[in-house]
């Protein structure tokens, strides 16, 4: 028995009303990864009878100017007992029928709202003599990060001020630049360029709590992953060449839609978006793909599995990943070779040297052509001489995952890629005191994240910079100078897993290559999982019960095989639950 309660009160329904609804699961991001899913929508056509008139506020009288009602709060009830409850919508009324659309678990809010508008923290420091000054509360959050929602840290950036505005100073060529023969962050005019970076946990705390949503956060679940912050361009210095003292944390947040910004996080690290639509109150989860691969089987469905069932090939399975970018492409002429790694093109291996195995950087090439982030350039490098040869050769750029399938002529292909729309800010070498990068040597100074983007002022609200991209950086607190810089310690962030002399110390990078990368750690077993998958879409006899308990995260077991349902299509009637139909994407035992 359905029953459908809108303005507290129940409808009246046809006798052979049905409900129909097509659950899919956010796990699979299907050939755009584009989709924040979590919400539904079905329409149910309704009597015209006055009761439903004055419950749905009258909506076919042509005398009643009032818009067609919105957002009102639905209930359906399946035997007396709650489904789910959503927000309903009059779309269409006449004279003989109503039909109401009911949204479940909408996730709506993240799409009409920008990250900035979910943030209204402001902090004041300075205002009297009990309270730190803005430098010291810089030096603060870079000491002890894991009390603040942002934190403070030197970042190489060349291209920050405009012509008119440039200072031209060692100091201007820095975002909050850091002076050694101090131990202190610079407050002075020739500098300019000060700003906190937001960490990702406080943005995806705000989202959710200004769309209403409570969530669970399954990926950030240590300490290191806890200091991944996002970059901004938007400096708190003042016209008189001072830092301002209030920090409104909206104006460094990104952009772009709270649910664009979710997606783009999603894509760089495997995660989706979990919510149960049958459970009353039930918690929006942020989960690592890789962690429901790797769970068992929760339910057996076997015996509620129909005999007839279609099999056929998932569209699932990247064959490389890349982060979305353009501003690390091959120019006509020279380029250093910092983003890049040598393709051998006669076996297909991938050379993924560190910036402490070989001095990749120093050389320069000449750009030939590029074809889908395959270079051709004149120049090679020999990795068991370490010397230089000339010749033609190919580069793999570094923002494409070393994971590439050959064609039918053994022509190593990019095939269908995922274009991620976040990147780390990568990290590079630098002479503090000239500012000039160094090549990678043996003879390295310290490192630093670094772009090249133009800022914002706060004095200049009205001549906002183009938005930046979206770029990840891992802040890993005071680390002291390498053995050849010698300068003392200070606030060190990167995007790779090594600290300042090299050494392989932590436990995540922001690379797609290596042990530690974005592959390795969060995207190999879901690919895995998915170039082995066969889609089966069959008929399965669900109860009540079923429906409530039921979680896209939770594998289920028919026979010998475990699956991970794609997508879940459900008829309730008046006489019961039809058969819903399954697609399942099998899974191979781990």
């Amino acid at each position: 028995m359905i029953d459908i309660k809108i303005n507290n009160d129940f409808l009246d329904l046809y006798p052979n009303t049905q409900i129909s609804f097509q659950l899919n699961s956010p796990a699979f991001f299907g050939a755009t990864a584009d989709i924040v899913q979590g919400s539904y929508t079905f329409p149910i056509n309704l009597p015209d009878t006055p009761h439903n008139q004055c419950l749905t506020d009258y909506p076919s009288r042509l005398d009643n100017a009032a818009k067609l009602c919105f957002d009102k709060p639905v209930e359906i009830y399946w035997c007396g007992n709650i489904l789910f409850s959503g927000k309903g919508a009059i779309k269409v009324a006449s004279d003989k029928q109503i039909q109401l659309s009911v949204i479940i678990a909408s996730l709506q809010e993240l799409k009409e709202k920008t990250v900035q508008q979910t943030i209204n923290d402001v902090r004041i420091l300075g205002a009297d003599i009990t309270e730190p000054s803005m430098l010291s509360h810089a030096f603060e959050t870079a000491n002890t990060p894991q009390d603040f929602d942002y934190v403070f840290y030197p970042v190489r950036n060349t291209c920050f001020h405009v012509e008119d505005n440039d200072p031209q100073t060692v100091e201007s060529d820095w975002q909050n630049y850091w002076n050694f023969n101090v131990g202190w962050f610079t407050e002075n005019p020739s500098q300019s360029a000060a700003m906190p970076f937001l960490k990702l946990r406080y943005i995806y705390d705000k989202i959710f709590e200004a769309c209403g949503i409570t969530y669970e956060n399954l990926f950030q679940t240590d300490a290191e992953l806890n200091l991944l912050t996002v970059y901004n361009n938007y400096s708190i210095y003042t016209e008189s060449g001072t830092w301002n003292t209030v920090l409104s944390l909206r104006d460094h947040a990104p952009q772009q839609k709270a649910n664009e910004f979710l997606k783009a996080i999603n894509q760089m690290f495997c995660l989706a978006l979990f919510s149960d639509g049958f459970r009353q109150n039930s918690k929006v989860r942020l989960v690592p793909l890789r962690t429901i691969i790797r769970r068992p089987y929760k339910y057996d469905w076997t015996e509620k599995a129909q005999c007839e069932y279609s099999k056929s090939c998932i569209d699932d399975a990247y064959e490389s990943l890349c982060f979305a970018s353009t501003d690390d492409k091959l120019e006509e002429g020279d380029k250093r070779l910092e983003d890049y790694v040598i393709l051998n093109p006669f076996v297909g291996q991938v050379y993924t040297q560190t910036w402490n195995d070989v001095p990749l950087s120093g050389f320069a090439l000449k750009y030939i052509e590029e074809t889908d982030g395959i270079v051709q350039a004149e120049g090679a490098f020999d990795p068991i001489n370490f010397s230089l040869i000339y010749n033609k050769f190919n580069l793999l750029n570094k923002r494409y995952l070393c994971h590439l399938k050959e064609n039918a002529t053994g022509v190593l292909d990019v095939g269908s890629k995922l274009d991620v729309k976040a990147a780390p800010l990568f990290t590079y070498f630098v002479d503090p005191d000239t500012g000039v990068p160094f090549p990678f040597t043996t003879e390295r100074p310290n490192k630093y994240p670094w772009i090249e983007f133009e800022g914002t002022y706060y004095y200049q609200r009205d001549n906002f910079a183009p938005a930046p991209p979206l770029k990840l950086t891992f802040y890993r607190g005071f680390e002291d100078s390498n053995e050849i810089a010698n300068l003392g310690p200070y606030p060190y962030a990167n995007s790779h897993e090594y600290d300042n002399d090299g050494n392989d110390v932590y436990n995540y990078s922001l690379s797609w290559q290596g042990d530690k990368g974005l592959h390795a750690v969060w995207w190999r077993d879901w690919l895995s999982a998915m170039q082995n998958a066969n889609l089966v879409t069959r008929d399965i006899c669900l109860d009540f019960v079923d429906l409530v308990n039921f979680s896209f995260e939770d594998k289920v077991r028919i026979e010998n095989m475990d699956y991970l349902v794609k997508s879940l299509k459900v008829t309730l009637t008046m006489q019961g639950i039809k058969p819903a139909t399954a697609e399942l994407v099998s899974i191979r035992h781990t």
